[in-house]
């Protein structure tokens, strides 16, 4: 086990017999089987007390950290609605009309960031949201589920590829590089979305640990469907339920930069911790402009209910 303890934890006022109880906690998930490799981080105040890369991986392996992703893309949101740029009230074909089809015109930004905007089921899936026109024709496809405002419902794979494209929008930019210099390059993090081939070598590979998971199991995976259901794995000729793509597909289409986007990318298990101890301190939430009592606070809080220390992959 590599343990990289950047402040003593007590200092910040962790707990080092829960930190332990932890600790054991994942070892036990790696002895038996359960994971090949492990990383976790505790943060406070913006500052690591622990970040231990556990089992089959180096210590500064990177992990698909799939919708965990969705925190960095908001955060860039919440900045251009502090400077006035973002209005969570406007319908979002404002500023997207390709998305203002089927009764879509209504939906407002807010309910997208509050996962209330009535489409969770919205089909968007590899390859087609590594292209932006792509994106942009399944947006104007999409169908309502229910009247937005109506429900809260998460949506795993269309909410936040929306809140990409109005940042996009909005800033002129490529929303990776939007959110790289605004939020992780502003904590001094490294880059989380677009990751150049070069720099890919250190990801993990995903795995499949202990029996395949029939259907009736993985019905709440919705991050991995919209796909062919009839897809065969190629190596062992079987067929696989609609919500589980084999691992490489996973890994090949969420970390390949082209494909690198809004719900599924990389990073390090002391990254994320940091970024969340960063944006939830004082001192973090003005390196990142975040106005600490916003006019909009319903959104802000809800896209990013808790700010937790604690990251694990």
């Amino acid at each position: 086990m590599t343990v990289t303890a950047v402040v003593d934890p007590e200092s910040l006022g962790v707990d080092v017999g829960r930190l332990a109880e932890l600790r054991s906690r994942v070892r036990r998930e790696i002895d038996s089987g359960l994971l090949p490799s492990c990383q976790f981080a505790l943060a406070r105040d913006g500052k690591l007390a622990a970040f231990e890369t556990v089992g089959a991986a180096d210590p500064d392996a990177q992990y698909v950290i799939f919708s965990a992703t969705k925190a960095f893309v908001a955060s860039a949101a919440w900045q251009l609605i502090g400077e006035g740029r973002l209005d969570i009230g406007r319908p979002v074909a404002e500023y997207i009309p390709e998305f203002g089809t089927n009764g879509k015109d209504l939906v407002t930004v807010e309910q997208v960031m509050l996962h209330t905007s009535g489409f969770p089921r919205a089909p968007l899936g590899p390859p087609a949201w590594a292209d932006r026109d792509r994106r942009l024709e399944a947006f104007a496809r999409w169908r309502l589920n229910w009247e937005p405002g109506t429900a809260h419902e998460y949506h795993p794979t269309s909410a936040h590829w929306v809140l990409a494209e109005l940042i996009e929008r909005i800033d002129g930019r490529d929303y990776r590089d939007v959110v790289h210099e605004r939020v992780t390059g502003a904590l001094g993090l490294p880059r989380v979305l677009g990751i150049p081939p070069d720099d890919q070598d250190d990801i993990a590979e995903l795995s499949l640990c202990g029996e395949p998971a029939g259907v009736e199991a993985v019905q709440g995976a919705v991050e991995c469907s919209n796909r062919d259901p009839a897809y065969t794995n190629p190596k062992t000729g079987s067929h696989a339920p609609r919500s589980v793509p084999a691992s490489s597909e996973i890994r090949n289409a969420t970390i390949a930069a082209a494909t690198s986007g809004a719900t599924h990318r990389v990073k390090s298990a002391s990254g994320m911790a940091r970024r969340f101890a960063g944006v939830s301190s004082t001192e973090g939430a003005h390196t990142l402009a975040v106005t600490p009592e916003p006019q909009h606070s319903s959104a802000i809080t809800s896209a990013n209910v808790a700010t937790p220390s604690l990251a694990t992959a």
